[in-house]
């Protein structure tokens, strides 16, 4: 089999698997009322595991930023997290817990 063509079944066996997780293969959206509740449960939850006491508003921040630098870090490894709301919050909970402690390492 030449590497064209392995290249190709590979894809198409990616392609199918990003259908099953997700329907028709895209990261579906969660909408910015549902971003700031899921988010702000990721950033209290992820406060609470890690024993930081912040306010409502920064547990929103937390979850949604958190949300976005955990995505970005998977995708440098090439790790995707299904869709939707639970992937979101998934999603925002690891990055709500990576923001914490990095913002504990700055602060010693």
């Amino acid at each position: 089999m030449r590497l064209e063509d392995r290249e190709a079944v590979f894809s198409q066996d990616v392609d199918e698997t990003s259908e099953t997780l997700r329907g028709d293969g895209r990261m579906e959206g969660v909408g910015w009322i549902a971003a700031i509740i899921i988010g702000g449960f990721a950033g209290w939850l992820a406060g609470k595991l890690m024993e930081a006491r912040y306010g409502v508003l920064l547990n929103i921040v937390l979850g949604i930023v958190g949300s976005v630098v955990a995505t970005a870090i998977l995708a440098q490894f090439h790790i995707e997290v299904a869709g939707g709301r639970l992937g979101y919050f998934i999603t925002g909970f690891l990055g709500a817990c990576l923001l914490i402690f990095v913002a504990r390492l700055v602060r010693r």
